[in-house]
């Protein structure tokens, strides 16, 4: 029994879907404020940059399960890292493509990128260290 707890360098990591869905339960919560504090600006005349004001604080807030999972020191946590970051980074072309047809809506491709490309960032993540998790118990 000592042995079993003491295998792993921390807690039990998350599933892919478990952290994924952590991802956007913390989306969800910062965006309810924030979608406030900009509705009371376009209220008083101001015009707030919406999607990117939305989509860094949701980054920041997003990433608190993922920053958790990654200061339990499992095995594989920097080539999770690593594969984390990429994901999001694969969602910039389908911006690109988004702003290149309609210029008018390229802040809104913007954060549509970041918001899909956060969960699924935490679900490779997941994914990754699990894995790596598994050769290291092998």
């Amino acid at each position: 029994m000592a042995e079993e707890g003491s295998a792993g360098a921390g807690p039990v990591p998350y599933g892919a879907r478990d952290l994924a869905a952590a991802v956007v339960a913390h989306m969800l919560i910062c965006l309810v404020p924030v979608g406030l504090l900009e509705l009371i600006a376009w209220a008083l005349g101001l015009l707030p940059g919406a999607a990117f004001l939305s989509l860094g604080i949701c980054v920041l807030a997003g990433g608190v399960p993922v920053a958790e999972q990654h200061r339990a020191r499992p095995p594989g946590r920097r080539s999770a890292a690593a594969a984390a970051l990429a994901t999001p980074a694969l969602v910039l072309p389908g911006d690109a493509v988004e702003t290149w047809i309609s210029p008018d809506t390229h802040d809104v491709g913007s954060a549509l990128g970041g918001f899909v490309g956060l969960p699924l960032g935490a679900a490779v993540f997941a994914w990754r260290i699990k894995r790596a998790g598994r050769a290291a118990g092998a």
